[in-house]
Order: C-alpha cells, then sequence, then structure tokens
C-alpha cells in the first residue's frame, strides 16, 4: 500500500499474516494507536517490509507496548521482518521489532525514531539476545542486506519522518540502547539513530564498528550525530568494536553525540613479545588494504593472533613492503588467505 492505514485498538494489529506464504509490504503511511497494538504481524514463512512510515501512536499517547513489526512463535527460518523505511515510536515500553520465537530474519535498513518524552523504548524488544541485521542493526551489524524471495517495487525510500515534541526532562526509566552499534561504511558515512532520554551507557556500551577502515589511511577519523535527539548522555561510554581502534564520544551544542575514532599502534596493543617487530613495521607502513582491515579484531588476543601469521620467512617481504611507502602491503593483501582472525602469507 502507498497510502494511509489508520488503526486504533488495543491488542490488534493493523496487517496479521497468519497463513503460509504471506507477503505485506508498506510503501505509505501506518498511524497505529492502541496499548499492545501491532501494526505489521507475521507467521509461519511471511515476508513483512516496511519501505514507508510506521507511527507507533501520536506524540503524548497514554498507549504503551506496541510493536512496530512482529514475528509470531511459529515464524520459520525463512520469515522476515525487514524496515527499510522509518518507525517512530511515541508510545512507552514499545519497540520497533519482537521475535516471538526462535527463528526468522529481522532487518533494521531504515530509522528508528524514539520521541521526545518516550521511556523503556528501543529497537527489539528482546535486546541483542535477538540479531538485527541491517544497515542500522545491533551486534555489530552495518551493511544493508535484503531477504525477501520476491521483487520489490523500485520506489525512493522516504526521508525520514520525526514529529516529536514534550519536555526534554527525562522521567522514570532512560530508553534500551544496550547492544546499538553505530555501523560506518567504506564512503565515510556512518548510520544514525534518532531517540530521546538515553544512555550510551548500560549492560552493554554502545558501540562504533570499523568498516569506514577500508576507504581511507586516515588513523583519526570522525562522525558526527550518531545519535541524535535530547537528554543523551554518557557519551564518553562509548567503545569501539575493535581493540585497535579508540572511540571517544561526546556532546555537541546540539545536545547530539558525536564520536571520533583514533587508531592504536599495533606496538601499543600487543601483547604478545615475538610480534613487536611485525607490529613495527605494520605501524610504519599503515595504509587502507585488506591486510590491515583484517586486523581490526576485537580482543589483544585476537591482535596477538593476526599478528604471528605474518611469521618467518614472509616477515622478509613485510619488512621490503614497509619501506616501500608508495605502495605499502599491496602484494601481500592481493595474495594473502584469509584464516582465522587474520591473513596467511
Amino acid at each position: 500500500d502507498n497510502g494511509v492505514i489508520n488503526c486504533d485498538h488495543d491488542s490488534a494489529s493493523a496487517v496479521k499474516g497468519t497463513h503460509s506464504n504471506f507477503i505485506a509490504q508498506n510503501d505509505g503511511i501506518m498511524n497505529i494507536s492502541g496499548t499492545g497494538a501491532v501494526p505489521m504481524e507475521g507467521d509461519k514463512n511471511a515476508q513483512l517490509v516496511n519501505n514507508g512510515t510506521i507511527n507507533l501512536g501520536t506524540a503524548g499517547t497514554t498507549d504503551t507496548g506496541m510493536i512496530g513489526m512482529q514475528l509470531d512463535a511459529n515464524a520459520t527460518a525463512d520469515a522476515v521482518i525487514e524496515n527499510n523505511g522509518t518507525i517512530n515510536i511515541f508510545a512507552n515500553d514499545s519497540f520497533a521489532f519482537t521475535v516471538l520465537g526462535t527463528v526468522g530474519h529481522v532487518v533494521n535498513n531504515g530509522t528508528v525514531v524514539i520521541a521526545d518524552g518516550v521511556t523503556g523504548s528501543g529497537l527489539i524488544k528482546q535486546g541483542d539476545s535477538i540479531n538485527v541485521e541491517g544497515m542500522n542493526g545491533n551486534n555489530g551489524n552495518s551493511s544493508e542486506v535484503h531477504y525477501g524471495d520476491y521483487t520489490l517495487p523500485d520506489v525512493p525510500k522516504p526521508n525520514t519522518v520525526s514529529v516529536t515534541s514534550g519536555s526534554d526532562e527525562a522521567g522514570g526509566s532512560m530508553n534500551n540502547l544496550n547492544g546499538y552499534v553505530v555501523g560506518t561504511n567504506v564512503n565515510g558515512s556512518a548510520g544514525k539513530l534518532k531517540v530521546n532520554n538515553a544512555s550510551m551507557n548500560g549492560v552493554e556500551s554502545v558501540e562504533i564498528n570499523t568498516g569506514f577502515t577500508a576507504g581511507t589511511a586516515d588513523t583519526t577519523v570522525s562522525f558526527d550525530n550518531v545519535v541524535e535527539g535530547s537528554n543523551l548522555t554518557d557519551a564518553d561510554a562509548i567503545t569501539s568494536t575493535s581493540v585497535v581502534w579508540t572511540a571517544k564520544g561526546s556532546t555537541d551544542a546540539s545536545g547530539n553525540v558525536d564520536v571520533t575514532m583514533s587508531k592504536n599502534a599495533y606496538t601499543d596493543v600487543a601483547t604478545d613479545a615475538s610480534v613487536n617487530d611485525i607490529a613495527k613495521a605494520l605501524d610504519a607502513g599503515y595504509t587502507n588494504n585488506e591486510l590491515f582491515t583484517s586486523l581490526n579484531v576485537g580482543t589483544t588476543a585476537e591482535l596477538n593472533s593476526a599478528l604471528k601469521q605474518v611469521s618467518g620467512s614472509q616477515a622478509t617481504t613485510v619488512f621490503r613492503e614497509a619501506r616501500v611507502l608508495s605502495n605499502p602491503f599491496s602484494m601481500l593483501a592481493d595474495a594473502a588467505t584469509q584464516v582465522g582472525n587474520g591473513l596467511a602469507f
């Protein structure tokens, strides 16, 4: 549908598919109200796609417990709920997604906006225990994916629609950002989350990944407005998904969260003395090829292991390439075989 659907009913679903091979796609606007209401719900192998705008309630609503897109308990592994548009959450204790069973694909390539004054709401009701794929997913996911096995209409994605009002003061619980990872891209862009009354700290702090490193050899890169909204706290709690990079979050004059990523020297991170010379050579020849992106691992132990892959007689090549800074490591990266947490030569 590319028009408008208005539905106001407690514990009701505006669009619900209970049979096999059910497909529903929203290209318009869904205005949904009612405590426990669900705009798009599917079972079995349903495929639910939002390319438009879903509004969970309206500004100042007293409705709670709303869900934007839901997979029921009997959903199968090929079931899909996918947001390529915008889901605006105006209701407390409400979520863009939920999965009542154990399988199915959850995808967020679009934008989730949690309105000012809303508390207890978030991306997915189950937190990071359920994997949300897509450009603005959780658990480090930042690549656009689509699981629909039918051809989507070739229509432009709508601009983000965000209608918010109310006080900037936080009341009650803060919104839950546990498991949220800011995805960065080769072209230097980054995913954006719009939410008010949220802390970047929690059981798991907000993280930012290193996808941008494939597109630049810079060792300091900044991203503005990765989280936008009011009453955003603990920006300095944001961490990097890789020990090779340090994230420094800050709040700008508008109250939005910016992040600067700074590369650490491999010699400062690695703890195994046997890889110190290799680490020095890599620091001297740092660039943005596959060798270096493969080293953006999560832990010190993983970095030690990856650096050990560059060892023995192959080390001579590494040192030689480090001195030829006009094209460092290009031959190594092209010839390398990916193994475990690094490249073998």
